[in-house]
């Protein structure tokens, strides 16, 4: 008998929860990693952008990277619980069982990966704000400029050497 039968209600077991939230910190995460390009992509190479209008757009990255960096977290966190309710609750289900084979077997493994997943999203939002900053106060570190383009990259007219006109020869005799 399920938990379903037995509370007559139609709600979600603990698994169908856990499945679902994964489904959902899955979606979130990878929307997360579409949207980070997106914003990468207008501020590097060569483009009619300003440096402060790169900046800008960092920041604005900075900005949106931190509000779907709560969606990440806040769907880990329910995440994480759904996770502990199924270690403390059940004897043997499989997730419990692997943990324990995880910790006893890997110890160093026994992290769950999601962690990861949050720490990344630090990362990026610290690399908007740091590209922001460097885009605004240094410019020529990260985007090439006219007045910063060394010698090979700039076009040269190369003339070929004239020889030194001939000096007249003194007439001997």
């Amino acid at each position: 008998m399920t938990e379903r039968a037995r509370d007559g209600q139609g709600q979600r077991t603990v698994d169908e929860e856990r499945a679902y939230i994964e489904g959902l910190l899955n979606t979130r995460f990878n929307y997360y990693l579409l949207f980070v390009p997106l914003l990468f992509v207008p501020v590097s190479g060569e483009n009619a952008l300003s440096n402060y209008a790169r900046a800008g757009i960092l920041f604005f990255g900075a900005i949106v990277s931190a509000l779907m960096a709560y969606m990440v977290i806040r769907t880990k966190l329910l995440l994480d619980a759904l996770l502990k309710t199924i270690v403390d609750g059940r004897e043997k289900h499989p997730y419990k069982l692997a943990c324990e084979a995880v910790e006893r077997d890997k110890p160093r493994y026994s992290r769950n990966a999601n962690d990861l997943m949050v720490g990344l999203v630090f990362i990026v939002i610290a690399a908007f704000v740091v590209g922001g900053v460097i885009a605004a106060k240094y410019p020529e570190m990260l985007f090439k400029s006219e007045a910063a383009a060394t010698p090979a990259q700039t076009p040269q007219t190369t003339q070929t050497p004239q020889p030194a006109p001939a000096k007249p020869i003194p007439p001997t005799g």
